[in-house]
Protein backbone atom coordinates (compact mmCIF):
# COMPACT_ATOMS: atom_id res chain seq x y z
CA UNK A 1 0.00 0.00 0.00
CA UNK A 2 2.85 2.49 0.70
CA UNK A 3 4.56 1.72 -2.76
CA UNK A 4 1.39 2.46 -4.06
CA UNK A 5 0.95 5.54 -2.73
CA UNK A 6 4.50 6.81 -3.17
CA UNK A 7 3.74 5.89 -7.04
CA UNK A 8 0.65 7.65 -6.92
CA UNK A 9 2.04 11.36 -5.42
CA UNK A 10 4.89 11.17 -7.61
CA UNK A 11 2.32 10.56 -10.75
CA UNK A 12 0.78 13.97 -9.14
CA UNK A 13 4.22 15.75 -8.69
CA UNK A 14 5.14 15.32 -12.71
CA UNK A 15 1.82 16.60 -13.99
CA UNK A 16 1.41 19.53 -12.35
CA UNK A 17 4.77 20.31 -13.08
CA UNK A 18 5.45 23.75 -15.18
CA UNK A 19 8.65 23.44 -15.44
CA UNK A 20 8.56 20.46 -17.12
CA UNK A 21 7.76 20.13 -21.06
CA UNK A 22 4.97 17.83 -21.71
CA UNK A 23 7.32 15.89 -24.11
CA UNK A 24 9.77 15.02 -21.45
CA UNK A 25 7.02 14.07 -19.03
CA UNK A 26 5.24 11.99 -21.26
CA UNK A 27 9.04 10.03 -21.80
CA UNK A 28 9.40 10.01 -18.26
CA UNK A 29 6.13 8.29 -17.88
CA UNK A 30 6.60 5.79 -20.62
CA UNK A 31 10.40 5.07 -19.91
CA UNK A 32 9.39 4.28 -15.97
CA UNK A 33 7.06 1.09 -17.73
CA UNK A 34 10.68 -0.30 -18.52
CA UNK A 35 12.01 0.80 -15.22
CA UNK A 36 9.11 -0.90 -12.80
CA UNK A 37 9.85 -4.19 -15.63
CA UNK A 38 13.57 -4.36 -14.12
CA UNK A 39 15.39 -1.49 -16.24
CA UNK A 40 18.22 0.54 -14.47
CA UNK A 41 17.40 3.79 -16.91
CA UNK A 42 14.54 6.36 -17.21
CA UNK A 43 14.70 9.02 -20.00
CA UNK A 44 14.35 12.02 -17.60
CA UNK A 45 14.39 15.65 -19.18
CA UNK A 46 16.08 14.53 -22.56
CA UNK A 47 18.75 12.24 -21.02
CA UNK A 48 18.57 8.97 -19.73
CA UNK A 49 19.29 8.59 -16.38
CA UNK A 50 20.78 5.57 -14.46
CA UNK A 51 21.08 4.24 -11.11
CA UNK A 52 21.90 0.81 -9.47
CA UNK A 53 19.16 1.49 -7.03
CA UNK A 54 16.09 1.54 -9.94
CA UNK A 55 13.36 2.46 -7.79
CA UNK A 56 15.09 6.16 -6.78
CA UNK A 57 15.06 6.96 -10.02
CA UNK A 58 11.45 6.86 -10.13
CA UNK A 59 11.45 9.89 -7.33
CA UNK A 60 13.70 12.47 -10.21
CA UNK A 61 10.46 14.35 -10.77
CA UNK A 62 9.71 15.57 -6.89
CA UNK A 63 13.67 17.03 -7.34
CA UNK A 64 12.15 19.07 -10.09
CA UNK A 65 9.92 20.48 -6.70
CA UNK A 66 13.45 20.96 -4.71
CA UNK A 67 14.77 22.70 -7.35
CA UNK A 68 12.04 25.15 -8.30
CA UNK A 69 11.70 26.25 -4.08
CA UNK A 70 15.50 26.31 -3.90
CA UNK A 71 16.12 28.67 -6.59
CA UNK A 72 13.21 31.20 -5.71
CA UNK A 73 14.58 31.37 -1.86
CA UNK A 74 18.38 31.77 -2.66
CA UNK A 75 17.46 33.95 -6.14
CA UNK A 76 19.59 31.52 -7.91
CA UNK A 77 20.33 33.10 -11.33
CA UNK A 78 22.27 31.37 -14.50
CA UNK A 79 25.26 33.47 -13.25
CA UNK A 80 25.45 32.08 -10.15
CA UNK A 81 27.75 28.67 -8.80
CA UNK A 82 25.70 26.13 -6.92
CA UNK A 83 27.84 23.77 -4.74
CA UNK A 84 26.04 20.03 -4.92
CA UNK A 85 27.95 17.95 -2.11
CA UNK A 86 26.67 14.39 -1.73
CA UNK A 87 25.67 14.26 -5.51
CA UNK A 88 24.77 10.84 -5.60
CA UNK A 89 23.38 10.23 -9.34
CA UNK A 90 22.58 13.71 -10.69
CA UNK A 91 19.60 14.12 -9.44
CA UNK A 92 19.45 17.40 -7.71
CA UNK A 93 22.01 18.64 -9.98
CA UNK A 94 20.28 17.93 -13.28
CA UNK A 95 17.42 19.24 -11.35
CA UNK A 96 18.78 22.94 -10.30
CA UNK A 97 20.30 23.04 -13.80
CA UNK A 98 17.16 22.66 -15.57
CA UNK A 99 15.48 25.18 -13.34
CA UNK A 100 17.87 27.99 -13.19
CA UNK A 101 20.84 27.04 -16.00
CA UNK A 102 23.45 27.92 -13.27
CA UNK A 103 26.98 26.77 -13.15
CA UNK A 104 26.92 23.41 -10.75
CA UNK A 105 30.23 21.80 -8.73
CA UNK A 106 28.76 18.23 -8.31
CA UNK A 107 30.70 16.47 -5.57
CA UNK A 108 30.37 12.74 -4.76
CA UNK A 109 32.46 10.24 -2.29
CA UNK A 110 31.77 6.75 -3.94
CA UNK A 111 33.98 6.38 -7.25
CA UNK A 112 31.30 3.51 -8.05
CA UNK A 113 28.39 6.28 -8.01
CA UNK A 114 30.51 8.98 -9.77
CA UNK A 115 30.86 6.72 -12.37
CA UNK A 116 27.09 6.66 -13.06
CA UNK A 117 26.74 10.62 -12.50
CA UNK A 118 29.67 11.38 -14.84
CA UNK A 119 27.04 9.52 -17.53
CA UNK A 120 24.15 11.04 -16.14
CA UNK A 121 25.20 15.05 -16.28
CA UNK A 122 27.40 14.18 -19.50
CA UNK A 123 25.81 16.42 -21.89
CA UNK A 124 25.12 19.22 -19.31
CA UNK A 125 28.23 21.41 -20.28
CA UNK A 126 27.36 23.60 -16.88
CA UNK A 127 28.13 20.58 -14.66
CA UNK A 128 31.05 20.15 -13.44
CA UNK A 129 31.57 16.63 -11.63
CA UNK A 130 34.23 16.07 -9.23
CA UNK A 131 35.26 13.03 -7.13
CA UNK A 132 35.84 14.04 -3.54
CA UNK A 133 34.16 12.86 0.18
CA UNK A 134 34.31 15.91 1.95
CA UNK A 135 34.68 16.58 5.50
CA UNK A 136 35.81 18.54 8.38
CA UNK A 137 40.12 17.98 7.44
CA UNK A 138 42.09 15.41 5.58
CA UNK A 139 41.85 11.95 7.00
CA UNK A 140 41.28 8.38 5.94
CA UNK A 141 37.25 7.32 6.38
CA UNK A 142 35.52 4.32 5.99
CA UNK A 143 32.25 4.56 3.61
CA UNK A 144 29.97 1.88 3.49
CA UNK A 145 27.76 0.60 0.80
CA UNK A 146 24.93 -2.52 0.47
CA UNK A 147 25.87 -3.87 -2.74
CA UNK A 148 23.22 -2.80 -6.02
CA UNK A 149 22.54 -0.24 -3.89
CA UNK A 150 25.75 2.11 -3.34
CA UNK A 151 23.68 5.10 -4.12
CA UNK A 152 22.56 5.11 -0.47
CA UNK A 153 26.24 4.92 0.82
CA UNK A 154 27.69 6.47 3.71
CA UNK A 155 30.17 7.02 6.17
CA UNK A 156 27.73 6.16 8.86
CA UNK A 157 27.32 2.64 8.70
CA UNK A 158 23.72 2.96 10.11
CA UNK A 159 22.67 5.53 7.09
CA UNK A 160 23.92 3.62 4.45
CA UNK A 161 22.29 0.47 4.72
CA UNK A 162 19.02 2.34 6.52
CA UNK A 163 15.52 0.14 4.77
CA UNK A 164 18.10 -1.85 2.66
CA UNK A 165 18.90 -5.36 2.19
CA UNK A 166 21.80 -7.40 1.02
CA UNK A 167 25.53 -7.43 1.97
CA UNK A 168 27.58 -4.61 3.18
CA UNK A 169 30.95 -2.96 1.35
CA UNK A 170 33.33 -0.92 2.95
CA UNK A 171 36.13 1.05 1.09
CA UNK A 172 38.78 3.75 2.69
CA UNK A 173 38.36 6.89 1.18
CA UNK A 174 40.87 9.98 1.34
CA UNK A 175 38.62 13.11 2.78
CA UNK A 176 39.27 16.03 2.58
CA UNK A 177 37.58 19.95 3.32
CA UNK A 178 35.38 21.65 0.70
CA UNK A 179 37.32 24.91 0.48
CA UNK A 180 40.44 22.68 -0.47
CA UNK A 181 37.79 20.84 -3.58
CA UNK A 182 36.65 24.46 -4.50
CA UNK A 183 40.44 25.53 -5.23
CA UNK A 184 41.36 22.81 -6.98
CA UNK A 185 38.67 23.34 -9.30
CA UNK A 186 39.61 26.98 -9.39
CA UNK A 187 36.88 28.70 -7.74
CA UNK A 188 38.61 28.86 -4.27
CA UNK A 189 37.68 32.17 -4.10
CA UNK A 190 34.79 32.48 -6.43
CA UNK A 191 31.27 33.84 -4.61
CA UNK A 192 28.92 30.52 -4.21
CA UNK A 193 25.42 31.50 -4.43
CA UNK A 194 24.30 28.20 -2.68
CA UNK A 195 25.91 24.90 -1.29
CA UNK A 196 23.47 21.81 -1.18
CA UNK A 197 24.60 19.32 1.44
CA UNK A 198 23.03 16.20 1.92
CA UNK A 199 25.85 13.66 3.11
CA UNK A 200 24.02 11.01 5.02
CA UNK A 201 24.63 12.10 8.37
CA UNK A 202 27.90 14.07 7.99
CA UNK A 203 26.87 17.05 7.55
CA UNK A 204 28.42 19.13 10.14
CA UNK A 205 32.00 17.55 9.02
CA UNK A 206 31.32 18.78 5.43
CA UNK A 207 29.93 22.36 7.06
CA UNK A 208 33.52 22.43 9.40
CA UNK A 209 35.92 22.11 5.93
CA UNK A 210 33.63 25.60 4.30
CA UNK A 211 36.19 27.85 6.41
CA UNK A 212 37.38 30.65 3.97
CA UNK A 213 34.48 30.48 1.17
CA UNK A 214 32.22 33.04 0.00
CA UNK A 215 29.04 31.21 0.23
CA UNK A 216 25.04 33.13 0.41
CA UNK A 217 22.86 30.14 1.15
CA UNK A 218 22.49 26.98 2.01
CA UNK A 219 20.79 24.15 1.63
CA UNK A 220 21.14 21.26 4.38
CA UNK A 221 19.38 18.28 5.39
CA UNK A 222 18.77 17.34 8.57
CA UNK A 223 17.98 14.40 10.51
CA UNK A 224 14.60 15.49 12.78
CA UNK A 225 15.49 12.09 14.74
CA UNK A 226 18.84 13.23 15.90
CA UNK A 227 17.95 16.09 18.83
CA UNK A 228 20.22 19.29 18.27
CA UNK A 229 21.29 18.50 15.03
CA UNK A 230 19.32 21.51 13.46
CA UNK A 231 20.26 23.91 16.31
CA UNK A 232 24.19 22.80 15.87
CA UNK A 233 24.09 23.14 12.13
CA UNK A 234 22.28 26.85 12.42
CA UNK A 235 24.59 27.81 14.43
CA UNK A 236 27.60 27.01 12.36
CA UNK A 237 26.14 28.94 9.15
CA UNK A 238 25.45 31.79 11.21
CA UNK A 239 28.96 31.72 11.59
CA UNK A 240 30.26 30.95 8.27
CA UNK A 241 27.24 33.66 7.20
CA UNK A 242 28.44 36.15 9.52
CA UNK A 243 24.87 37.07 10.24
CA UNK A 244 21.86 34.64 11.32
CA UNK A 245 19.90 33.61 8.51
CA UNK A 246 15.79 33.39 7.67
CA UNK A 247 15.26 29.98 7.77
CA UNK A 248 12.99 27.77 5.50
CA UNK A 249 12.41 23.69 5.94
CA UNK A 250 10.60 21.39 3.82
CA UNK A 251 10.29 17.46 3.36
CA UNK A 252 13.23 15.74 1.77
CA UNK A 253 12.40 13.61 -1.46
CA UNK A 254 11.50 10.39 -0.77
CA UNK A 255 12.21 10.57 3.44
CA UNK A 256 9.65 11.52 6.32
CA UNK A 257 12.53 11.40 8.80
CA UNK A 258 14.70 13.77 7.17
CA UNK A 259 14.12 17.82 6.22
CA UNK A 260 15.73 20.15 3.79
CA UNK A 261 16.20 23.13 5.87
CA UNK A 262 17.25 26.35 3.68
CA UNK A 263 19.52 29.10 5.15
CA UNK A 264 19.26 32.53 3.73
Amino acid sequence: MRKLQDLARIERTLWVQRGVSLRHKIQFAVSRLLLLAGGKSVLWLGRWMKSDNRLGLLLLPEYIDEAVSLVALAQITSADIVVDVGANIGQFATAIYHVAGCRVVSIEANPEIVSILRRNVGAMPGITVVQAAVGARSEERTHYSVRGKSAQGSFLKGRAVENLAGGVEEKSISVVRLADVMAGVGLGDAPVKCIKIDTEGTEEDVLAGCDGLKIATFQIEVDTREAGQRRRIEDHVAMLLGRMPSVFVSPDVGSGDVVNVVFV
